[in-house]
């Protein structure tokens, strides 16, 4: 009987990169959409076109909405005054970001793999590849909202908080700062980042010791904190969404916790340098 490694390329994805295009793998982007928590917030775009793929930015116009003139008009006035419509450009600048996972030859993923080609890959793909990917791609996406935040300056601390290094344990955020972020985004007529719900709420991502908090400030309280079993029907649930207040729907998953925030309460010297994988130091 012959030995498989006799037939098979020591590069498994040498047969499935032919004729396709290499630079995009559906299996990758479905696993992306189904398991990432800002896929419902952000429009993602793919570039299928023959346009080169290695440009560092892309320049984007667009034209903002005049303001409204309520100035009377005279009965016989002839000329109006012109309304005038500004514009801006923006910049979007492109970061690559990649994966590499390492499985013994005797493992069963390799063995998957050697039995069903390229069908076998999509365990691979699936499993610690696939979710390494959909991580780093959450976390780019929070630091870029919180990137954004920062730089236009629309940012809310709890507590006494006035920065990211000075948050302590008291400082924590409450169902007012929630309505003081919807009151602020009334006023400035901005919408919802997944769109118009029905009900004109809009959507929060945050921890689920947030989450924990808030609901216990709403029980305290005796205000109306919806649990998402009891105000949505199940195919209008969002990924990770646990309940919603006064028309803010809340996502909790643990990719939105920042741990090098807040007060260093105490630090110790290592003995030795630290690399990948070697777990906790001495």
């Amino acid at each position: 009987m012959s030995d498989f490694d006799q037939y098979y390329s020591d590069n498994p994805w040498e047969s499935v990169d032919k004729n396709q295009r290499v630079w995009y793998d559906p299996m990758l982007v479905n696993m992306f959409r189904q398991q990432s928590v800002f896929t419902p917030a952000i429009r993602f775009a793919l570039n299928l076109t023959s346009a080169p793929r290695s440009a560092k930015t892309m320049k984007i116009t667009q034209l903002l909405d005049p303001h409204a003139d309520f100035t009377t008009l005279s009965l016989r006035q002839l000329w109006l005054p012109a309304a005038h419509i500004d514009s801006r450009e923006v910049t979007v600048t492109f970061e690559r970001y990649g994966g590499k996972v390492a499985y013994h030859k005797y493992d069963d993923m390799v063995t998957y793999w050697q039995q069903d080609g390229q069908k076998g890959l999509n365990r691979i793909v699936n499993s610690a590849l696939g979710y390494h990917m959909v991580s780093v791609l959450d976390y780019v996406a929070r630091n870029a909202y919180i990137a954004g935040a920062l730089t236009t300056g629309y940012t809310l601390f709890g507590g006494d908080a006035t920065d990211f290094g000075d948050i302590a344990g008291a400082d924590k955020m409450t169902l007012g700062t929630t309505k003081d972020i919807r009151l602020g985004m009334e006023m400035r007529e901005v919408g919802s980042i997944m769109g118009a719900f029905a009900d004109n709420s809009v959507l929060c991502m945050t921890t689920p010791g947030v989450i924990y908090d808030l609901q216990a400030e709403s029980e305290a309280n005796g205000e109306d904190w919806t649990s998402i079993t009891l105000g949505l029907q199940l195919g209008s649930r969002l990924r990770y969404e646990v309940g919603n207040y006064k028309g803010v729907r809340f996502i909790s998953n643990p990719r939105l916790v920042l741990w090098n925030c807040g007060e260093i309460i105490a630090q110790a010297p290592v003995t030795a340098s630290i690399n990948a994988g070697d777990g906790s130091p001495v």
